[in-house]
């Protein structure tokens, strides 16, 4: 009696079985073999309820699973517990639900709607078949980080740099033109309480030019 393989299910026939008919195991087993190479198989889950399904032989035994329809809950798909193998699995549907693979009694991982995910499966669990690929993507997500904290750094320190250059350079100016300010009007509102001020004379204007030593301070009414 024949026996077939756990994976994608080969016959393998007896010694002396099919004797003339050797050709209809082994052209069904090519083509298999075939198909666990190259081939394809598409799953619409327009809808499917929320739950649990496991691949049928036909399905799992391809390395391309391509996922359509609208999703109307969250679906878990499975092979056989002792199935192993290597799937790139599309995510092609639509709705705000998830689809994951798995093995029977096992471990599953979601694949990303509008991607094409590589898994495998060592017939206990499902993983990720390329896990550099999240890592490669954190670590250019720490690298884009660091790199954007030192221009935002080394900006807005050129940013105050200048900003305290130019009040630096605004005060000297300001100080400057009050030093050579000795005529003109200041509006009163502008004044200082000159009452409460040290060093200031307060007087009536006695007309003319106002006399004093240097550095005193005459304030008229």
């Amino acid at each position: 009696m024949p026996t077939f393989t756990p994976n994608k299910n080969i016959e393998q026939p007896d010694r002396g079985s099919f004797t003339n008919d050797w050709d209809l195991p082994v052209n069904a087993d090519w083509g298999i073999i075939d198909t666990a190479f190259g081939g394809s198989v598409g799953i619409v889950v327009t809808g499917v309820s929320a739950g649990t399904y496991a691949f049928t032989l036909a399905q799992y035994t391809p390395p391309n699973i391509e996922f359509s329809g609208t999703l109307s809950g969250n679906l878990t798909y499975v092979v056989p517990l002792g199935v192993g193998g290597i799937w790139t699995i599309a995510n092609n549907t639509s709705g705000a639900f998830t689809i994951s693979i798995g093995v029977s009694g096992g471990g599953a991982v979601a694949v990303l709607q509008g991607f094409r995910t590589l898994i495998n499966s060592d017939g206990s669990n499902v993983t990720l078949a390329d896990t550099s690929a999240p890592a490669q993507a954190q670590a250019n997500a720490e690298a884009f980080a660091t790199a954007a904290d030192a221009v935002v750094l080394s900006s807005a320190e050129s940013f105050a740099s200048a900003a305290a250059a130019t009040a630096q350079s605004n005060a000297e100016t300001f100080a400057a033109n009050g030093s050579n300010i000795n005529t003109g009007t200041v509006p009163a509102a502008n004044l200082p309480l000159a009452g409460n001020l040290s060093g200031i004379t307060i007087q009536a204007d006695p007309g003319g030019t106002p006399s004093g030593s240097p550095g005193d301070i005459f304030y008229y009414y």
